[in-house]
Parts: C-alpha cells; structure tokens; sequence
C-alpha cells in the first residue's frame, strides 16, 4: 500500500537571499530587480502513484504571476509518467529581464506589460506535449508542440495573431504581424 503525503509550501525569498547566486548576472539586472519578495505557494496531496498539484503559485510583485493546478502519475518512472497540468501566467514589469539580452539592450527590447498566457502542460511516458495561448493587446500566439524522446522526434505549430512587434521592439519600425510556422 503507497503511503501518503500532504505536503503544503509557503515560501518567500527576499532580494538579499536571491542574489548572491546571480553573481554572474549583468549589474543592471541585479539593480532592476524587484524589492518584493518571490513568493511560492502550493499543496501537493497523494503518493508517488499519483499527486495532485493544487493551487501551485509563483509571485514577483510588479513583475509576475504564475498559477498551476494538476496531477502526476508514476512520478519516480519516467518512463510511465503521466502528468496534466493547466498554467496561467501574467506579466507586469519585466524591464529587468531584458538586460540578460547584453549591451544595453533596455532600450531596443521591450517586454510588455499584460501579457497573458493560459495552457496545458502533459506527460506521457517519454512523450512531452504543450498547448499554450499567450495574448498580448489585441494580437495572440497559440502554441501546440509535441517533443517525444523516446523517437527523437518534435512537432510544432505557432499560430500568431495580430502581434504587434513594436510592443517588444520600440526603436524598430515593425508593428503588426501575423503567420503561421510549422516545425
């Protein structure tokens, strides 16, 4: 008979604690990144046969939010693993981020505010599969991918929607694009 767990986190990592192991990150980031403290939050309930993820969350104040909710079965066999797993994620600012590109790169890349991103994440064995939806404005980007390691084999399909490139790239003349790229 599996045994039990209840496990419950509630974790919030200041700045001070954070940087220490981000040394090597360029002065900008470390200098732009929030004050707030990066919250986890979450319950995991079952046995190694099959958990339930619950209310799973990761928080940087002004700067993000992560929700998930789900389940895993078989989790110490990868190779019998099944998981499903729903996320929804939001940014705020992430003008930190941006300096991780080099030089000075806060002033030709943007990432903008109120992007939204809502999908499900499965586990099959050896077989990884993600169907994501991230908006931003009035443009979207829907993402069905399929990475099986087992063949050695990938597929992916990104269908963008009205994304307007000059949100992301403020010094360019580019704005609305749309397309579709099979991999």
């Amino acid at each position: 008979k599996p045994g039990i767990i209840d496990a419950s986190l509630l974790a919030s990592i200041v700045k001070q604690d954070i940087m220490p192991f981000c040394q090597a990150m360029p002065s900008s980031f470390v200098a732009h990144y929030p004050e707030w403290p990066l919250t986890l939050d979450g319950m995991l309930n079952g046995n190694l046969k099959r958990m339930d993820i619950s209310h799973f969350k990761v928080s940087l104040p002004t700067a993000f939010s992560v929700d998930a909710n789900g389940h895993a079965e078989n989790v110490t066999d990868m190779k019998s693993l099944l998981a499903n797993l729903d996320i929804k994620a939001r940014t705020y600012d992430l003008d930190f981020v941006t300096s991780l590109a080099g030089m000075d790169s806060r002033s030709t890349i943007a990432i903008p505010q109120g992007i939204t991103l809502d999908g499900n994440l499965q586990a099959d064995g050896l077989r990884y599969e993600a169907n994501l939806i991230a908006r931003q404005d009035s443009g979207s980007i829907t993402i069905d991918g399929m990475f099986d390691m087992d063949a050695e084999s990938y597929q992916a399909q990104l269908n963008i929607d009205r994304i307007n490139l000059h949100n992301f790239m403020p010094t360019d003349s580019l704005y609305h694009f749309s397309g579709t790229v099979d991999v």
